[in-house]
């Protein structure tokens, strides 16, 4: 993810500024999991009482702990294969970093933490998990 250090004080991350960044444009279907990054599939899907699909156990997903940050996931595309996941939750503790590791390590990825989120910005953080690139490769 690129920077901008000459932001303006009323500078607010968007979408479309993630996507400018990157390279990348958000998914309008298929699942928000992170197996995708490694083409896999979502291994478990169930649909809540409001008829609305959930992850229920999957590794990729909320499998990875009740405390995982899964919150206001969203995948994203470039080159037409899947890019990113990005998570917005509201907080990200101990346990929640356990997973995030835990996910990577398990499927070689990666996860960068930002503050530039824009879902409820200042209220929510940004967590991108994608595959290293070239250079995270050799570190």
């Amino acid at each position: 993810m690129k920077t901008t250090d000459d932001r303006d004080e009323n500078w607010k991350p968007t979408e479309a500024w993630y996507a400018e960044t990157t390279g990348a444009h958000r998914a309008t279907g298929g699942r928000a999991c992170a197996l995708r990054l490694v083409g896999k599939q979502c291994l478990d899907l169930r649909v809540d009482r409001h008829g609305e699909l959930r992850h229920a156990t999957c590794p990729g997903c909320t499998g990875l702990g009740f405390s995982c940050p899964y919150d206001h996931p969203s995948m994203w595309i470039k080159n037409g294969k899947p890019y990113s996941l990005v998570l917005q939750p509201y907080g990200l503790d101990y346990e929640g970093m356990q997973s995030i590791v835990a996910l990577c390590e398990q499927h070689g990825l990666v996860a960068h933490v930002d503050a530039r989120s824009w879902h409820c910005p200042g209220g929510t953080v940004l967590i991108e998990i994608k595959k290293p690139s070239e250079h995270e490769k050799e570190l």
